[in-house]
């Protein structure tokens, strides 16, 4: 308990600079399901990362669609995020007849993550709830993500500044030394 406490204070007490050096990232996760990530830089802290997975050893095929926020914790590259979305997939069950069923449920997401370069590592605990079909109504699932930055944070903020340069051209009123000619 003390230890989260802790990780309170310095999540309240940390810079409030950018929460993600990049904009999308994509790679492999691995834990109690394995699966492929990519995440997407939507908003300043806030990303979308969309998670294909299946299990170990179970027939479960998962694909999740998460909104995450980030914040960023002591330095630049260190982050912890939370989030919710929706999963669905199939299950094949494993009683006395054998069947196929669909998943849809809600997930809920939270972990660190940490920049490296053009790597991005992260570990999280991802409870996912299976509102419809699924063998367990809640499933614990976490999982160490090791993603490739595809595009870098500097990219985006050239695309901001471009944009809102743009604006402010179209928003400037425009000062004509000769009246036009009727």
């Amino acid at each position: 308990m003390r230890h989260f406490a802790l990780l309170l204070v310095l999540t309240a007490l940390s810079p409030t600079s950018r929460a993600q050096n990049y904009t999308t990232a994509g790679g492999l996760r691995l834990g109690t399901e394995w699966g492929l990530t990519l995440q997407q830089r939507i908003q300043k802290k806030w990303t979308a990362e969309l998670i294909l997975q299946s299990g170990w050893n179970s027939e479960r095929f998962t694909f999740t669609a998460l909104a995450e926020k980030h914040s960023a914790l002591l330095f630049r590259g260190v982050n912890l995020y939370a989030g919710a979305g929706p999963h669905f997939g199939w299950e094949e069950s494993t009683g006395e007849t054998a069947s196929s069923r669909g998943v849809l449920g809600l997930s809920l997401v939270g972990g660190g993550e940490l920049t490296l370069g053009r790597f991005v590592l992260s570990y999280d605990l991802k409870p996912a709830i299976d509102l419809v079909g699924g063998e367990k109504p809640l499933r614990w699932q976490s999982g160490l993500s090791v993603r490739y930055v595809l595009v870098k944070g500097k990219v985006f903020r050239k695309w901001e500044r471009k944009r809102k340069k743009r604006k402010r051209q179209k928003e400037k009123p425009r000062i004509r030394l000769f009246p036009p000619k009727e």
